[in-house]
């Protein structure tokens, strides 16, 4: 009886971790999906948007691109390049450990 209490109290702590952990498993294919979609739709706006400025600069009186404008596609940019680097992660080894692939589940879930 004496030994229930302190059982009882490592179950406690590593209970909330180890669902959450579990969870992130049992959800990998829905993480993925929507980082996939999520990526492909701020791809699509950065070529829309390429394309205008594209289209602007062809006009004889066309408007300049704002400096924000040209931030905003590099960083762009550079997240899509990230991402892809997850994706390789996730896709790319079978063999992954559940460690890893729970800390990149984390990743593709920020």
């Amino acid at each position: 009886m004496e030994y229930v209490q302190p059982v009882l109290g490592i179950a406690n702590c590593l209970g909330t971790p180890a669902c959450k952990y579990l969870q992130y498993l049992r959800k990998l294919n829905d993480y993925v999906r929507n980082f996939k979609r999520m990526r492909d739709e701020l791809n699509c706006k950065m070529e829309d948007i390429e394309l205008q400025l594209k289209a602007e600069l062809l006009r004889p009186l066309g408007k300049i691109p704002k400096k924000g404008v040209e931030n905003w596609l590099k960083a762009v940019k550079e997240m899509i390049k990230e991402a892809q680097v997850v994706e390789n992660k996730v896709t790319g080894d079978i063999s992954v450990v559940l460690a890893t692939r729970s800390w990149l589940m984390k990743r593709l879930e920020k």
